[in-house]
């Protein structure tokens, strides 16, 4: 049906742009919620809902969930993404299941599967998918990298065809061919990927927005990423305390119990800020300051990962 035609469409809706929509109300999660069922959307705010198959041309996605169709451009705060081809925008989070990427920025988020063409990935985690062409500055998990430029975090698995490797920690997969930067503007490390290296890594505790955040970041390029927390949030940074530890795994590790101590991922938590999404990590690794207190009550900061792991 028409937007006009349903009962008590959203003000959203009404104000948006859009041609030949059809659209119904359906339950969904136990609430009333916007299907859109086919049509274009020319530009608006979309505040929620399901959106079955269509045409993107621009506007805000703020939260939902995206069968199929195409994204023109845009920007999109959250929610799954589950197929359909992006051709352009700006990803600031949420989790993208399957599809096909043909450029845009991608600021931070879950990629489950999928093929990338080209464009920038800022931060986030890759699980599986195949990637063509582009910048890259995450946490990689598995897949085929065919051509590009890796300056991420971590490359845990899987099959490197081509492209430029700039710095990170390989820790297994398949090299075929390929450059390791030696000296280039972007470079965060020289360390060819050898399987089973390992690179000390920081666990830092820090003040920001009012807000206590607890991330992990290699140890060479600390500064660096104090600065990009700095930079993205708008707010000062300052350290409380930070941890060396000699793996990302360590890390890691060390990470999840801090967290699972303040209650992260618990809706009873009294110190966990489920935030909406920020690209510097608010939406997974911040804590009310009082937080602080409470690992305070644990003993000297400097102590924790021992007294964490009793």
């Amino acid at each position: 049906m028409k937007i006009s035609e349903l009962p008590n469409p959203p003000r959203w809706l009404l104000e948006a742009k859009t041609l030949n929509a059809d659209v119904a109300m359906t339950r969904h999660n136990g609430a009333d919620t916007i299907l859109w069922k086919s049509g274009t959307w020319i530009e608006g705010t979309w505040e929620g809902g399901v959106w079955v198959t269509g045409e993107w041309r621009s506007g805000t996605w703020l939260s939902g969930t995206w069968h199929g169709g195409t994204w023109e451009t845009g920007e999109w705060h959250n929610g799954q993404w589950l197929n359909g081809t992006w051709r352009g925008g700006t990803w600031l989070y949420g989790e993208w299941v399957s599809g096909e990427w043909l450029n845009g920025n991608w600021e931070h988020g879950v990629w489950r599967s999928g093929t990338w063409h080209s464009g920038q990935f800022a931060s986030g985690t890759w699980h599986h998918g195949t990637w063509h062409n582009g910048w890259f500055f995450a946490d990689w998990h598995d897949g085929q990298w065919l051509s590009g430029n890796f300056c991420g975090e971590t490359w845990r698995s899987g099959d490197w065809v081509s492209g430029v490797w700039y710095g990170g920690n390989w820790l297994s997969g398949t090299w075929f061919s390929g450059a390791i930067a030696q000296a280039n503007g972007y470079t965060r490390s020289t360390t060819p990927p050898i399987n089973g290296a390992g690179q000390a890594h920081t666990v830092y505790a820090v003040a920001v927005g009012g807000l206590l955040k607890i991330g992990i970041t290699r140890k060479d390029i600390e500064q660096q990423r104090f600065g990009a927390i700095q930079r993205d949030s708008g707010h000062p940074v300052r350290i409380i305390h930070t941890w060396t530890v000699s793996s990302r795994q360590e890390a890691l590790a060390l990470e999840r119990r801090l967290h699972a101590h303040l209650g992260r991922g618990t809706s009873n938590s009294q110190y966990w800020i489920r935030s909406i999404a920020e690209p510097w990590g608010g939406h997974t690794e911040c804590f009310k300051p009082e937080a602080l207190f409470a690992l305070s009550e644990l003993g000297p900061l400097e102590e924790l990962p021992q007294v964490l792991q009793r």
